[in-house]
């Protein structure tokens, strides 16, 4: 099985890889890609994958995303169809979650470090009074 990626991302890779040489040029812009290809390089073995190429490709991305929406269009349509209340549950509970995530990051998250900090200038200063330490 074989992977075509732009060659001007991984060419410079791949010469670091001593992998090269696996490469099939299809024209001046694209690679053809192995797969799986296995080499040996001081004494290791190196095991490239066309699957890091994917993640180059910006047309990766646009199949992606074009089979995410439709798989939600095929899982929800007919429920909104059918005035059902999938759609709104899970869109109430990514509401739910993204609020209660940044919320937790740009309020509570700075207070519980300000607590902690109040703690271990408290602690220092006890240890420093009647001896010991933080460690048991």
């Amino acid at each position: 099985m074989f992977a075509v990626c732009p060659a001007h991302h991984l060419e410079a890779a791949c010469q670091r890889l001593h992998v090269m040489n696996t490469f099939v040029p299809l024209n001046n812009n694209y690679l053809l890609v192995p797969l799986y290809t296995t080499t040996s390089n001081n004494n290791k073995t190196i095991t490239m994958s066309a699957q890091i190429a994917k993640l180059f490709n910006p047309a990766f991305y646009q199949q992606t995303w074009a089979a995410t929406r439709t798989s939600a269009y095929a899982k929800f349509h007919p429920s909104v169809r059918e005035n059902g209340s999938s759609l709104l549950w899970y869109s109430m509970i990514g509401i739910c979650v993204t609020m209660y995530t940044g919320t937790y990051i740009s309020r509570v998250y700075p207070e519980v470090q300000h607590k902690r900090a109040i703690q271990r200038a408290a602690m220092a200063e006890y240890y420093e009074k009647h001896g010991g330490g933080d460690h048991h």
